[in-house]
């Protein structure tokens, strides 16, 4: 990271770009659990956010494969919103701009997540019907 630049998520000075893939295979939907706040432990879309100079796209398929290990098709964008989570004094704790993108698995190219946090993460990652 440069010096200067910080990747703090709470109580940012702006909103936070995000991505997510909604990863359909044979009528199900890949779900991976959360491994940081804000929603540790909770049940989501793989995803995360987008780095300085890095396209949409790139940080969804590089966001997928570090969570699941797999490599996906985009087949189109379906819906751009906001989540803003206020903290008790009613400040913006975590604001983020979401962009969720419908994505197919492309089975031949999977390969192991690239994190140990993803690893961990990948163990727990499920199909939901």
């Amino acid at each position: 990271m440069e010096s200067g630049v910080t990747d703090n998520r709470r109580f940012p000075a702006r909103p936070v770009p995000g991505v997510g893939a909604l990863v359909i295979d044979n009528g199900k939907i890949l779900l991976v659990e959360r491994g940081r706040e804000p929603l540790k432990g909770y049940w989501s879309l793989p995803g995360g956010a987008v780095e300085t100079g890095e396209r949409l796209e790139d940080a969804l398929r590089r966001e997928v494969r570090e969570e699941t290990g797999l490599e996906v098709d985009i087949v189109h964008l379906i819906e751009v919103f906001e989540r803003i989570m206020k903290g008790e004094d009613g400040v913006a704790e975590y604001h983020y701009i979401l962009i969720d993108y419908i994505c197919l698995p492309q089975a031949a190219r999977s390969q192991p997540p690239t994190t140990q946090a993803a690893l961990r993460g990948s163990l727990k990652t499920k199909l939901a019907r």
